[in-house]
């Protein structure tokens, strides 16, 4: 690795009431991500919806890989709180 990896930007569901097939499921809005001092990703936003195929195209090393691979890290790690908050609640009840 190049060196410390940041990021800033916001990955949300937006809280406007839309049809089904216009829902994101997932919300990008201006992420910057960057490897040391090189900036792989800048002000990138976008959203993919529900029951939607979605691709996104672009020349090579514009950080498409990039981006698939920081929104699998943010999914994994939100999976992560959501077991162990169901763990959590499983054993506090089970304590009880």
């Amino acid at each position: 690795m190049v060196g410390p990896v940041s990021v800033a930007g916001d990955l949300h569901a937006p809280p406007v009431e839309r049809t089904i097939m216009e829902t994101p499921m997932v919300e990008i809005d201006k992420v910057n991500l960057w490897y040391g001092l090189k900036q792989a990703l800048k002000d990138v936003t976008m959203s993919m919806s529900k029951h939607r195929i979605t691709a996104y195209i672009g020349p090579s090393g514009c950080g498409k890989s990039t981006l698939l691979l920081l929104l699998i890290v943010v999914l994994l790690n939100l999976f992560a709180i959501a077991t162990r908050n169901r763990l959590r609640r499983k054993y506090a009840s089970s304590a009880v």
